[in-house]
């Protein structure tokens, strides 16, 4: 187990490899379900050259894709701080919300993309980066959709063994972004409804999974997460100002806690078939390595039922 960085990438622009990244897993992903993104074209500019500095100094592009909605939003919008709302905004929450509370909206919105987080793994892909701000929603139909795609990579290009936990790491992605949504204040103050959200994320998922053991499987995480999501509602937490409460938690413990907990849907449902099974026991020992005797006991205390 380790820690994976990308490699950098320009801001607010894409390389032609990860725009064609972007394009076949669009592509890949439309041949399952015609009703999610669709690719277009890929467009590389080289009349004027437009290159990015580093690595081979590959030239800019452009993704052209189809998306179910006519709104650029993404789901990280009906989070913000309403002096940070445009009227354009403010219509888009609207039409999301439908009348719900901010927390029945989310766990919602968590289910639908556990669905298509699912569709993106059966069309042989993993990577995704499950941060809310690539939770595409068309407010039209409520659909959930992935954006975002330009660092996927391929099931087929990992062992065996590492391809199953390359699977459970984007749900655990999933839930550790929503969990990292639902610390900001006035989202919710109610532990129970924060993790009914984490669950509808990983049953939309796991959809052939009962669900007592789409339960089980967050409670690890839930252990942790519950005490600091109190003390931030409450205003007690040591929280970066305008930043992301993701690193308020200790990310390796928490992905950890997911993989191992999830680890049991993974094994009641229909993906051990396709990607392999789960070796928990190798799991185990090399989580044990990754996070060092003391966050390894930390990470064995909210394991215990």
């Amino acid at each position: 187990m380790r820690v994976v960085d990308s490699a950098p990438a320009p801001l607010g622009g894409i390389t032609v490899d990860r725009a064609m990244r972007e394009f076949n897993t669009a592509l890949g992903m439309s041949r399952l379900d015609p009703h999610v993104v669709r690719p277009v074209r890929v467009y590389q500019l080289i009349d004027p050259p437009l290159r990015f500095p580093t690595g081979d100094g590959e030239n800019f592009a452009v993704v052209a894709t189809l998306v179910p909605t006519a709104w650029p939003q993404r789901a990280d919008t009906l989070l913000r701080a309403p002096e940070r709302l445009t009227a354009d905004d403010r219509e888009y929450i609207e039409r999301v919300r439908r009348g719900r509370s901010l927390i029945d909206t989310m766990a919602e919105l968590a289910a639908g993309y556990g669905a298509a987080l699912r569709l993106f793994t059966e069309a042989g892909f993993f990577r995704h980066s499950g941060s809310v701000d690539n939770w595409g929603i068309a407010p039209e139909s409520g659909q959930v959709f992935l954006t975002d795609l330009d660092s996927t990579q391929t099931l087929t290009i990992v062992g065996e063994a590492r391809r199953p936990v390359e699977v459970l790491r984007d749900v655990a992605s999933g839930v550790f972004g929503l969990a990292a949504a639902l610390m900001l204040p006035g989202v919710t103050d109610d532990p129970a409804a924060a993790i009914e959200a984490f669950r509808r994320l990983a049953a939309g998922y796991f959809a052939e999974v009962p669900a007592d053991l789409i339960a089980e499987s967050i409670a690890p995480l839930a252990r942790y997460w519950t005490p600091l999501a109190e003390r931030s509602w409450a205003g007690k937490g040591a929280l970066p100002l305008g930043g992301d409460r993701a690193i308020w938690m200790d990310r390796d413990l928490c992905y950890c806690l997911l993989l191992h907990g999830l680890s049991a849907a993974y094994a009641a449902g229909e993906g051990a078939a396709s990607w392999g099974e789960v070796d928990v026991d190798r799991l185990t020992e090399a989580t044990r390595e990754f996070l060092g005797s003391g966050r390894f006991r930390r990470f064995e205390q909210f394991c215990a039922t």
